[in-house]
């Protein structure tokens, strides 16, 4: 998989030259970031697209159970291109924002590790 790069505000980087390109790991950790940061209805041609956090999900993290809201983390980013598994899920809530850590193994076999912040405009 080739992809942008992205700087460290999520935006896409321009490339003169396809060796500039994210590669394995790094490419796939690219796309989960820009998936989890892809909020459902944002993109006015097809508003059903998109990451969305259930009402019930955020209203368990609100009372401190964040353990069913990182599962579902853990699943959307199970369905992102070339991953095979995700594993050493930790989380932590901390006023209305979430911090999520994961390591992803890609079907290539490598690992990376996703860090995810979701502020409180989804929490």
């Amino acid at each position: 998989m080739l992809i942008r790069p992205l700087d460290e505000n999520g935006d896409i980087l321009p490339v003169s030259d396809i060796n500039q390109l994210a590669t394995g790991a790094n490419a796939v950790a690219e796309v989960i970031d820009l998936r989890l940061n892809f909020f459902y209805g944002e993109w006015w041609e097809d508003p059903e697209l998109g990451f969305r956090i259930p009402e019930f999900l955020v209203n368990n993290a609100r009372g401190g159970d964040i353990e069913l809201l990182s599962k579902y983390i853990s699943s959307y980013i199970s369905n992102s291109p070339e991953v095979k598994a995700v594993t050493d899920v930790q989380a932590a809530f901390n006023n209305h924002e979430m911090t999520f850590f994961c390591t992803v193994l890609t079907r290539d076999g490598k690992t990376d590790t996703v860090e995810v912040n979701i502020n409180g405009g989804l929490l």
